[in-house]
Parts: C-alpha cells; sequence; structure tokens
C-alpha cells in the first residue's frame, strides 16, 4: 500500500492549509483548514482520509485504512481489505496513536447537521423525558424498552430507535411494529472480540482484578488474599482446565489437548 509521511509533518509540525498532504503518496489523504499535524504522521492512504479543518494531530500517529484478514490462510492468497478513516472538525489526536480502518472519529464531523446529547442513564420510563426534542434515540443493551418506554418515544416525536449493541431482547418488537418506530441495531459482533473478551474475563476472575481494583480506590495495595488460582501456570494451561471442568493432578496433560495444542483454542 501507499504510506504517506507529510512534509508538515516531518518538519516538526507547521500548520497546513486545505488540500491534500504530500510526501510519498498521499493521493487519498484529504486535510481542511489549518490542521495541525507534528513530527511522524504516517498515513496509509488505500482508502480515502478525511482530516477536519483545525485538527491537532500528536507526534507519531499512524491513520491506516489497509488491512489483512485474521485467517492466516486467507493472508497467504494475498487478500487486503481498505476502509476510509473520517476525523472531524476541532478533534485533538494525542501522540503515538494509531487509528485503524473504517474508524470515524469526532462529532462534529456532522457539520452541524445532527444535534447529539450524552446521558449517563439508561433508557427507561422515567428517562423519557430527556428524549424531548430529539428525532432518535440511542441505547443500550441495559436499557427496559417496552411497550410503556415505544409509546413514550414515539409520542415525543421519536422515528429511530438505534440499539448500539447485537442484542435486542429487550426491546418490545410489536410495540414498536405497532407504532411505526424504526429499531436498527449492531448486526454482529466478531467472534475474534468475544473470545478476547471471554479471556479477559477468565483473567480479571483468576488474577482478582476486581478485588484488587475496589482496594486501590482506597489506596489499599496490599496483595493479601489476591494470589491466582493457578499462580505460575500458562495460562493456555488455565483455559483448558477452565473448558474441562475437571479436576486434574498439577502438571497432568490436558485430555483436550491435540498435538501440544488447546484443542478448543485450536477451534
Amino acid at each position: 500500500g501507499k504510506v504517506a509521511e507529510s512534509n508538515e509533518a516531518a518538519a516538526g509540525g507547521r500548520r497546513k492549509g486545505g488540500g491534500r498532504a504530500t510526501g510519498w503518496g498521499g493521493r487519498h489523504v484529504h486535510f481542511g483548514d489549518g490542521v495541525y499535524a507534528n513530527f511522524n504522521l504516517t498515513c496509509v492512504d488505500d482508502a480515502d482520509i478525511f482530516v477536519g479543518s483545525h485538527t491537532m494531530i500528536g507526534p507519531n500517529v499512524t491513520i491506516c485504512t489497509a488491512s489483512h484478514p485474521l485467517s492466516p490462510a486467507l493472508r497467504e492468497k494475498g487478500l487486503q481489505y481498505n476502509r476510509p478513516v473520517r476525523i472531524g472538525a476541532n478533534v485533538w489526536i494525542g501522540a503515538s496513536v494509531t487509528i485503524l480502518p473504517g474508524v470515524t472519529i469526532g462529532d462534529r464531523l456532522n457539520d452541524g447537521r445532527y444535534d447529539i446529547r450524552y446521558f449517563e442513564t439508561r433508557l427507561t420510563a422515567a428517562a423519557l423525558p430527556l428524549a424531548d426534542g430529539s428525532d432518535a434515540v440511542c441505547a443500550f443493551v441495559n436499557a427496559e424498552i417496552d411497550r410503556a418506554v415505544v409509546e413514550g418515544l414515539v409520542a415525543r416525536g421519536i422515528r429511530v430507535l438505534a440499539m448500539r449493541c447485537a442484542g435486542y431482547n429487550n426491546v418490545d418488537f410489536r410495540a414498536a411494529y405497532e407504532k411505526g418506530l424504526a429499531v436498527v441495531r449492531v448486526p454482529a459482533y466478531s467472534p475474534y472480540a468475544v473470545a478476547e473478551h471471554a479471556a479477559a474475563l477468565l483473567l480479571a476472575l483468576d488474577r482478582h482484578i476486581h478485588r484488587a481494583a475496589a482496594r486501590t480506590r482506597d489506596f489499599n495495595f496490599t496483595l493479601a488474599n489476591l494470589d491466582a488460582y493457578f499462580s505460575g501456570a500458562p495460562l493456555e494451561n488455565e483455559i483448558c482446565y477452565r473448558c474441562t471442568g475437571t479436576e486434574r493432578p498439577a502438571g497432568a496433560a490436558c485430555p483436550r489437548r491435540v498435538a501440544g495444542r488447546c484443542h478448543s483454542a485450536a477451534k
């Protein structure tokens, strides 16, 4: 792919006017007015990179639009996918940040077409007044979107309910259909993301991270009763043990290991 390291960045962070980044490549890099790029900005611009006006970019930032499949078999075929990156106006990108393909950053990217308001409370019947004056609402999996909430949203002129999750069992779809409320959701989660989250939860449980976090909030840094269940054991052994659910003598081979590898992990 093309790698564009802007001359402005290499020169130590001068301001750039409108137009495109310069350097080798850069054909698909589009900068707004007054963009500040510090040293060593690298743009992998196999797809378009849009940077809004007056955005500031710290040193050693990489913006990637290209990536490759996670499957080794597909990578051997030389496959690649490209997705554009969009950075809005007045955004601050800190030092050493890597922006991955398909990422959009900044609310002002819509150029004022939408007014976005954020609330900490979840969507329930009691929180309906917060939606007054809006055209759409965005909720999470812990919201309680029953018939009463659907009717309350429609009564306030809400036309779209956007769920920022794949699950939708907390939404009364029959009521939404009857009232003409459009519902959209995340189509699916990557199985790799689910597996990584499961491994993170396993580590949190095994290392007592939840207890340690509670202690450090009280400035208690003692390690008493925080020993791992499998202290010193490789993570792969821990995963094999957890997935079998059977007791095994210390050092014994996992019955699900195939050719020295974890059978579950191989799948």
